[in-house]
């Protein structure tokens, strides 16, 4: 079954607290990541099980895993990204930056952020998500 077809048929829930809690505690790094992206620096995948479905809004925890560390020593990014599936925008919700790959390591960064939707643009990452998930 491919990805799609599983975030088609499943409509998976947890709390927005428990998402939080998954995403810091140390051993989410062997969550069920699923590879959705690959480019020169970095591999993106989504974690099927955060999926959250309300309506034609999804929210979904994103992992950037870099290649290399950048120039402040983070190797990965999580993130929830909150899709409008109806207007075709997303959100970041929360990020977490850590030290280590896959999520793993020390937390350099934890943001709860509150910016309003964007359209999501043609060919990035969230577009990639978004005709995934919607």
């Amino acid at each position: 079954m491919t990805v799609g077809t599983w975030l088609r048929i499943h409509r998976a829930w947890m709390p927005t607290f428990w998402v939080a809690a998954l995403a810091l505690w140390p051993g989410a790094s062997s969550a069920d990541w699923v590879r959705v992206g690959e480019s020169d620096t970095v591999f993106s995948y989504v974690e099927e099980s955060t999926i959250d479905v309300q309506e034609s809004t999804i929210k979904v925890w994103v992992l950037l895993d870099f290649k290399q560390p950048d120039a402040k020593g983070a190797r990965s990014q999580k993130f929830q990204e909150v899709f409008d599936c109806e207007n075709g925008a997303s959100r970041t919700a929360y990020r977490i930056v850590t030290t280590g790959p896959m999520g793993s390591g020390n937390v350099l960064m934890s943001l709860l952020l509150t910016e309003p939707a964007t359209p999501i643009p043609d060919n990035s990452l969230r577009d990639t998500i978004f005709q995934i998930i919607c």
